[in-house]
């Protein structure tokens, strides 16, 4: 059968996409992330080239296990994480966690396997009204410590209030489950909130009225074993409620860190080895932008007899990935070393590649790979 591709909404370099192609099951093998590659060229011959990256049907338009923050224009100026701690994609659960704790949970919890707690319900270790903490700290926030970059924390009572009162809610689905599109009708920009009841109670997976969420709040009405939760359901979206700190809930993380983007390569060197002069051997970098805005880079210092193909400047979107071809082409025999620099706009301005390689006669000249480095 045909396989639906989904062409995301943004294509490098100002590209247009005027035909739509419906690709066969032996084109793409199964749901995942692909790109073309465009190439055009002037009448003078200066060439351009782009990636298109498109999804197959099955998998959320959203990077691979890669949470990004979506600005929907809240007053509070946070983003909301695209998808559930954990969750492969916007329309999966994630892993369910206790509140306070940094390690999910996937069976049977009580009091006696809570972190905060003494074995019972009536003595809390931390969050207590001893310690006067209302708020999960940074170091007991499983959203802060699951998340690759920093910023990401669990929200608050206040902030999913937030939420609820200034977007709006319509109930629709993605991948097959049903769920609410939480909008902000001004910008169009939102997020999926599946409707999964699943939990983990005193008996192990247990079903709710909707889907249950932590806050980082704790329940101030002098219980010290209940922490704040929401419940989202239909009709009535968002409800507060007030469940055990030992129960194992979905949570939805928020960001409020800095949205720049990251340039991280695969490799901080590449070793070429011995190689015979006059021959030309070749390597592959992968470029990812792990940041949440584009990228723009280029190679700033390379010198022979190491060279890239690809010397102008790259724009990536967040998640994004560029392969980059770095030769290498002894022409002497000796010991070359010298440093690939890339700058760009990212979190580190420049950021370096060690290049190494041996220049040798044809009789000790090898072919052998780049280890892990040739595609």
């Amino acid at each position: 059968s045909d396989i639906n591709a989904i062409i995301k909404t943004y294509v490098d370099g100002g590209y247009k996409v005027d035909t739509w192609y419906r690709l066969t099951e032996s084109q793409i093998p199964k749901p995942g992330k692909y790109y073309w590659k465009i190439v055009s060229r002037t009448p003078s011959g200066q060439q351009y080239e782009s990636d298109l990256w498109f999804f197959t049907i099955g998998d959320d338009p959203g990077v691979e296990n890669h949470m990004l923050p979506i600005d929907l224009g809240l007053p509070s100026g946070i983003s909301w994480g695209d998808r559930n701690l954990s969750a492969e994609n916007n329309s999966s659960s994630g892993l369910y966690y206790q509140w306070g704790s940094i390690t999910d949970v996937s069976g049977p919890v009580y009091w006696n396997n809570y972190r905060w707690s003494d074995g019972t319900e009536s003595v809390m270790t931390k969050y207590n009204l001893t310690d006067y903490i209302t708020t999960l700290e940074p170091s007991d926030d499983a959203a802060t410590f699951n998340n690759e970059r920093a910023g990401w924390r669990m929200p608050t009572k206040e902030e999913w209030q937030e939420l609820k009162d200034r977007c709006s809610w319509t109930l629709g689905q993605r991948n097959g489950v049903s769920g609410y599109i939480v909008k902000n009708e001004e910008t169009g920009a939102y997020i999926f909130l599946p409707l999964l009841t699943d939990y983990y109670g005193r008996n192990g997976k247990a079903a709710s009225q909707g889907s249950l969420y932590w806050t980082a709040s704790r329940n101030l009405m002098n219980n010290i074993s209940l922490a704040n939760a929401v419940e989202v359901s239909s009709p009535n979206k968002v409800t507060g409620k007030a469940e055990p700190r030992y129960e194992g809930l979905m949570i939805r993380p928020v960001f409020d860190g800095n949205p720049a983007p990251v340039l991280t390569v695969d490799h901080d060197m590449l070793d070429f080895q011995g190689i015979a002069v006059g021959v030309s051997k070749p390597a592959h970098l992968a470029i990812t932008n792990t940041g949440y805005s584009v990228l723009y880079f280029q190679v700033a210092a390379i010198q022979a007899p190491f060279s890239c193909n690809d010397m102008e400047n790259i724009s990536l979107e967040p998640g994004h990935t560029r392969v980059l071809e770095i030769s290498f082409a002894p022409e002497e025999i000796k010991h070359y070393e010298t440093d690939l620099i890339f700058s760009s706009n990212g979190v580190a301005r420049t950021t370096v590649v060690k290049l190494k390689g041996n220049g040798l006669t044809d009789s000790e000249g090898g072919i052998d790979d780049v280890p892990g480095q040739n595609l």
